[in-house]
């Protein structure tokens, strides 16, 4: 997931034209959001795709940017045509599913995360500085142990795969 409160770029310029831009939140941050988890997945082959892609708050003038340059103020006659919102849903090959969002503008705060659930264990990758923590199985066992991995490359290596069996 990656959704922002409010950072629609550019409004009223070619950030907010379907012609130009060629869509709006899921080609400007969608896309390096579905990298990030489909890093942690190994790349699985999709089998199905189910989503939606909403424009509502960026017609109303809601959620404009605090960067890009604002070429309009929100009134008629202002081009804006792209999604501010999307949703997946995902299903692979390999029987893994991911439930993925993107949004340019919402009433949260911002979030940029990816959680993996597997059958070992699980993770939540975040956007915040240093630890991450993973649970593994030792945890489930009664251990109790919080095992942390410092570094997103430690983390995919140490724990995505294994903990979701290989996948």
């Amino acid at each position: 997931m990656w959704q922002r409160r409010a950072d629609i770029p550019g409004y009223g310029s070619w950030f907010t034209n379907r012609d130009l831009a060629g869509g709006g939140s899921l080609l400007d941050i969608g896309v390096h959001a579905l990298d990030r988890v489909l890093y942690l997945m190994g790349y699985p082959e999709a089998v199905s795709v189910t989503g939606a892609s909403y424009d509502k708050l960026g017609k109303l003038g809601v959620g404009l940017g605090g960067w890009g340059l604002d070429i309009s103020k929100p009134g008629a006659g202002v081009r804006y045509d792209v999604d501010d919102l999307t949703w997946a849903f995902v299903r692979f090959a390999n029987g893994v599913s991911l439930i993925f969002q993107v949004a340019w503008a919402s009433h949260l705060p911002e979030q940029f995360f990816a959680e993996v659930y597997g059958t070992k264990g699980g993770a939540n990758v975040t956007n915040a500085r240093g630890r991450r923590p993973v649970y593994g199985a030792e945890r489930a066992a009664g251990a109790h142990r919080n095992q942390r991995a410092r570094g997103q490359a430690q983390f995919v290596c140490a724990s995505s795969r294994e903990l979701c069996g290989g996948v």
